[in-house]
């Protein structure tokens, strides 16, 4: 069979110390986008540059190892707070501490007690879903990587939730210099980042903040009318 080309003509840049949004219908190459940049898959075609040295073979797992992956749905493998959150990590008590803190798990929980106590149930079904999901972010806080990936992590919460959420990831990136990289169909969220990648088709429609795309976009501005 012909192999179909999800992206053609794929250009866009990622700066540091910033929140980018990969925004785009279902089928517009979105989770390819992904794992290109988790070096899963290579293109056929053309580069990925990290500060204007291109990706080779020798460099994917030194990548990989500075990426941390948020799931659209986290999965609990443990009992208690504790061991999901330090997840095959060495223990780190100051760095526990932020990751309780930036990931908002402290509005909920009594950090100053034994976090091995904190039951899970099973997938952690006694917490609601944007509890679940501001656990899995301190997980991904501790492993201390300098490129959070979110793969549709809201799409499960209320608006409330789902803004909290934005705000914790957003005061992630200001206080350790991260990247993080979001992939979502929701582009009300495009006002609260630094950066929208526009997909569509498997084209970049438009790239840059905000207003910039409203400008360009006509069907992304009418959204917000």
């Amino acid at each position: 069979a012909d192999s179909i080309e999800v992206l053609t003509n794929i250009n866009f840049e990622i700066k540091k110390n910033s929140f980018n949004l990969i925004v785009g219908p279902s089928g517009s190459g979105k989770s390819t986008i992904l794992d290109l940049i988790s070096t899963f898959r290579v293109p056929n075609q053309g580069q990925i540059l990290i500060n204007d040295i291109p990706l080779s073979y020798e460099y994917q797992n030194q990548i990989k190892s500075q990426i941390s992956y948020l799931p659209q749905d986290a999965v609990f493998f443990e009992t208690n707070l504790l061991d999901h959150i330090t997840y095959n990590q060495p223990m780190d008590k100051d760095l526990l501490s932020t990751s309780l803190e930036l990931s908002g798990v402290n509005e909920f929980i009594d950090i100053n007690k034994d976090l091995k106590l904190v039951k899970l149930n099973e997938n952690a079904s006694n917490f609601s879903g944007g509890q679940k999901q501001r656990i899995d972010l301190a997980r991904i806080i501790y492993e201390n990587r300098s490129i959070i990936v979110l793969d549709e992590p809201t799409n499960q919460l209320d608006y409330e939730q789902e803004n909290k959420f934005v705000n914790n990831i957003k005061e992630v990136i200001r206080k350790r210099d991260l990247i993080a990289i979001m992939i979502t169909h929701k582009i009300e969220l495009g006002e609260l980042v630094d950066n929208i990648i526009l997909l569509e088709k498997g084209h970049v429609m438009a790239q840059g903040k905000h207003k910039e795309i409203a400008n360009k976009v006509n069907w992304y501005n009418n959204k917000f009318k």
